[in-house]
């Protein structure tokens, strides 16, 4: 009887779960999408400190 009961929790946490998962579905594909956005800004600043510091660090230690 207790492995009956068991299982019957453990498949409605699942349920509840999912229900949830299902309802901030919109939420979970925001986030991803802020996500992405963050790196792609984080790629573009690393490029524009390389392209302008380092040449200047150079241009300093040559004089």
């Amino acid at each position: 009887m207790k492995k009956i009961l068991k299982i019957f929790y453990f498949l409605a946490v699942i349920g509840i779960l999912s229900a949830l998962l299902y309802k901030e579905k919109e939420l979970i594909q925001e986030c991803l999408i802020l996500k992405s956005e963050k790196e792609k800004r984080e790629k573009v600043i690393v490029q524009g400190i390389n392209e302008n510091y380092h040449p200047r660090k150079n241009d300093f230690y040559k004089k």
